[in-house]
C-alpha cells in the first residue's frame, strides 16, 4: 500500500486529533472521504457549464461568446448615484476568469417604471469584459465582497461553513 506524506501545520493539527477522533482512529478513511467530496465539487462545477453571451463595447456594440459558468454577481452604486455598475464573474471550462461589467444609468427609486432590458440603456451604458488567467489577478478588479464570493463558489460548492 503507497504511503502519502501530509504535512499539517501547528494551528491545524487539533483539526486533524478532532478528525481521527471521530473517524474511530481511522484517519486514512476520513481524509479519503473529505479528497473525494472536494473533488465531487469541484467538478460538478465544472461539469456544469453554458454558453454565455455577453454584449461588448460604448455606443457601438458587438456581442462575444465563451463557455462557463457564473460564480457570482454584485451590483455596486457609486456615491453620486447617478450609475450603477452590475458586476457578473464567470469560470470559464479552460479556468480563467471572466468579469463582465455594465456600467448603466442608475433611474432610481422608479426603476420598476423602466424597461430594464439592456437595448433600452442605450449609448449612455458600457459594457466590458475582461478575460483573467487566475483568481489572484482578478482579485485587484473586484470589490473585496464579490472576489470572497467568487473565491467561495470556485474552490467549493459557494457555501460557507460556519464553525459555530
Amino acid at each position: 500500500m503507497p504511503n502519502k506524506t501530509i504535512y499539517v501545520s501547528d494551528a491545524d493539527i487539533s483539526i486533524f486529533d478532532r478528525a481521527q477522533e471521530l473517524a474511530g482512529g481511522n484517519l486514512s478513511a476520513t481524509i479519503v472521504q473529505a479528497l473525494k467530496r472536494f473533488i465531487d465539487l469541484n467538478e460538478s462545477i465544472r461539469s456544469q457549464p453554458t454558453e454565455i453571451v455577453v454584449k461588448v463595447g460604448k455606443n457601438t456594440y458587438t456581442q462575444k461568446r465563451f463557455v462557463g459558468q457564473l460564480l457570482a454577481r454584485g451590483v455596486y452604486t457609486p456615491a453620486d448615484e447617478a450609475r450603477r455598475e452590475v458586476i457578473d464573474v464567470y469560470q470559464t471550462v479552460k479556468g480563467k476568469f471572466a468579469l463582465y461589467s455594465r456600467n448603466v444609468p442608475d433611474w432610481g427609486r422608479n426603476w420598476k417604471k423602466v424597461n430594464w432590458d439592456e437595448e433600452s440603456w442605450g449609448e449612455r451604458s458600457e459594457f466590458t469584459l475582461e478575460i483573467f488567467e487566475s483568481i489572484d489577478e482578478l482579485k485587484n478588479h473586484i470589490p473585496g465582497d464579490l472576489f470572497y464570493a467568487v473565491k467561495l463558489k470556485s474552490t467549493g460548492d459557494g457555501i460557507e461553513t460556519l464553525d459555530i
